[in-house]
């Protein structure tokens, strides 16, 4: 069983660096976006909030320009600081978010699966500060 999760896990992240390779972020990687095929094999879905990076620092911000708000995309528990905090989306916060699905998806537990998501937001919004 372990075997195969991480199976599924391993072909997420490939699709996850195709994206990234085409300068794609998702934005929103969480387990409810990994999906599993016919045949076992791990696809990253739901790209509804996926965005080319226009920028050559590769950070995307939040803003009515992308026609989007100044608030949080994304389920609270995976974010990155950074997207939290500042907004701020990069290959690196979906990396960032990844981890996070695969920490819950290979524990069985939610991150800080014992406090609320206004809690937890705070929380991870603490981080940038020591960073």
């Amino acid at each position: 069983m372990l075997y195969r999760k991480i199976s599924i896990l391993t072909d997420a992240t490939n699709g996850l660096m195709g994206m990234h390779m085409n300068n794609v972020i998702h934005r929103d990687v969480a387990p409810r976006n990994i999906y599993v095929g016919k045949y076992h094999q791990g696809m990253i879905g739901d790209i509804g909030l996926a965005r080319i990076l226009p920028s050559s620092d590769g950070k995307i911000t939040t803003s009515i320009e992308y026609g989007l708000t100044k608030e949080t995309l994304g389920p609270v528990r995976y974010m990155a600081p950074e997207a939290i905090g500042r907004g701020e989306y990069s290959k690196a916060t979906d990396v960032f978010m990844l981890a996070r699905a695969m920490e819950e998806l290979i524990s069985g537990r939610k991150p800080f699966h014992n406090i609320n998501n206004t809690v937890c937001k705070d929380n991870i919004y603490l981080t940038l500060f020591l960073i």
